[in-house]
């Protein structure tokens, strides 16, 4: 499985650009060259579809969903700064693409009770997901 090598990339990838606050702009560029929202919510949506099958089987546990859940909290994280970043200093990027992978991933993760090895993990997970839909609901309440 790549999922343990991308967990570490999106860790460093995570640590890199949280190091710094606020987002140095040269690393807000490289992000929009290489197309980061597309590829996060590529990655949010994958996500989603390896969840829908535990979903629907009423059972979030197992190998994969953890190593899902582990995965996804850096790239939360990343695509909140990145997001945070981008709608601070450029008040004509409306790009709203993201919100229907995060609340379908909202929805995957947070309809079943989680398992309670991972309960904080899920609590900071919901609180990523509701920060950056918060930031796109500040952002157009603005406008």
């Amino acid at each position: 499985s790549c999922l343990p090598r991308l967990t570490t990339s999106l860790r460093i990838l995570e640590h890199l650009v949280l190091q710094h606050k606020p987002m140095p702009h040269q690393l807000a560029l490289q992000l929009t060259e290489c197309g980061a929202v597309q590829t996060i919510i590529q990655l949010f949506e994958s996500t989603c579809k390896m969840l829908e099958r535990p979903w629907m089987e009423g059972v979030l546990c197992g190998d994969t969903v953890l190593s899902v859940v582990y995965m996804i909290q850096p790239a939360l994280d990343l695509c909140y700064a990145y997001i945070s970043y981008l709608l601070s200093k450029n008040h004509s990027f409306a790009n709203t693409s993201i919100v229907k992978p995060l609340l379908q991933l909202h929805t995957l993760l947070f309809s079943l009770p989680p398992p309670a090895t991972i309960a904080n993990t899920m609590s900071a997970l919901q609180h990523t997901i509701a920060n950056i839909l918060l930031t796109f609901h500040h952002r157009f309440e603005c406008v």
